[in-house]
């Protein structure tokens, strides 16, 4: 099976490039990957070993630099009297020839499922979260185009049921759609964990899905009952002003410390030295954040949305709180840092069900027979 990729970059998203190594680890599968968002076309170097091709897709878009259009894409200028960007994309993905086309973002089908039904080749394409939570708020013409590649789709992929809802309910029909869990990266779980006490962690864009103010209003609480914690919260967004406001206004200074954005080897050093790993997200499909902190032993606060509840118990492996809830999750944090051995309890089994969930050979078998059903 030959099986063409659509990303928005090279070298892509990390929980991206774990899907690829899983799928060419553990399955026959000829990856290949056409990247949309790129300044450049021909072909790219490879972020994963055992990718067949990795191309940049003529963008229009990107290549208007300077006017130097007629320069960048000549050979296509060539080719067609009057190209359209669906011409010269039509072209290009008929080179990989591939059984099979997947959108690693609804957004992506949206814009580009037509080309792909032109060409007469299947594609799926997979639901995140802001594809689906965030975008159709705000532009009708997207949630147009998206219902339009949903109802095409040979198959959608989730990365959790509850977005399956949202989707079907944009469409108003029942979808084919399979649940397949993020792969992530077993070096987590390696994390030389030496947990300072009261070092608290959260991880995210700082927008308004991720609702850091929650986290702000719930470290007031802690303040106010006497509790000793810095809270580290690691990401850059829109939100920042609004939380660096809130952090003064509420003295929150010494409390609650906005580090900005942070590479993935760095949050391991960070994971280190964890004592607990707070989510208080009112908008997310399963944030990949807290399945790392699963996997490195640390024990995890969140609140119930998007598809946390399908993987995580309250008081089994993670204390759980309804969206919005601050005081309810400065209980909950409260009761971690009292309870130290209720905090091992919770973590070794939240790894547990890190390793069942989040395992890259299932990722990839699972994946192999969505696939597979979407050719059949």
């Amino acid at each position: 099976m030959r099986v063409l990729e659509i990303v928005n970059s090279v070298p892509g998203e990390t929980f991206i490039r774990e899907h690829a190594q899983a799928i060419v680890s553990h399955t026959d599968i000829e990856l290949m990957w056409g990247a949309w968002q790129t300044t450049s076309t021909g072909n790219l170097p490879s972020p994963v070993a055992g990718l067949k091709t990795v191309e940049a897709l003529p963008n229009y878009n990107r290549m208007k630099v300077g006017g130097k259009l007629r320069q960048k894409v000549s050979y296509f200028l060539k080719k067609f009297k009057n190209p359209s960007p669906q011409d010269i994309v039509r072209e290009t993905v008929a080179k990989f020839q591939p059984d099979l086309i997947h959108f690693q973002f609804a957004s992506l089908a949206a814009q580009h499922h037509q080309w792909a039904s032109d060409l007469s080749i299947p594609y799926t394409f997979s639901v995140r979260g802001s594809d689906v939570q965030v975008e159709p708020l705000n532009n009708p013409l997207y949630l147009k185009s998206l219902i339009s590649a949903a109802n095409h789709a040979a198959g959608i992929h989730l990365v959790c049921g509850q977005l399956g809802k949202l989707l079907e309910g944009y469409a108003g029909k029942t979808l084919p759609m399979s649940v397949v869990r993020t792969s992530l990266n077993p070096a987590w779980e390696k994390v030389a964990r030496k947990p300072v006490d009261g070092k608290i962690v959260s991880v995210g864009r700082l927008h308004w899905r991720k609702d850091f103010p929650t986290l702000v209003l719930a470290a007031k609480k802690l303040k106010e009952v006497g509790k000793q914690f810095e809270i580290h919260i690691f990401g850059d967004g829109p939100a920042q002003e609004q939380l660096e406001f809130m952090i003064r206004s509420m003295e929150l200074e010494d409390f609650v410390l906005l580090r900005g954005k942070i590479t993935h080897e760095a949050l391991k050093k960070e994971f280190e030295s964890a004592s607990i790993y707070v989510q208080t997200s009112i908008a997310e499909g399963f944030p990949n954040a807290v399945g790392e902190a699963m996997l490195a032993n640390i024990p995890v606060v969140s609140t119930i949305c998007g598809g946390v509840d399908e993987v995580l118990t309250h008081r089994r492996n993670a204390m759980l709180a309804l969206p919005g809830q601050a005081k309810e999750i400065a209980q909950h944090i409260a009761y971690l840092m009292d309870n130290p051995d209720f905090c091992i309890e919770i973590s070794q089994s939240a790894n547990k069900s890190a390793l069942e969930h989040f395992n890259s050979r299932k990722h990839a078998r699972k994946f192999e027979l969505f696939w597979k059903k979407a050719l059949s």
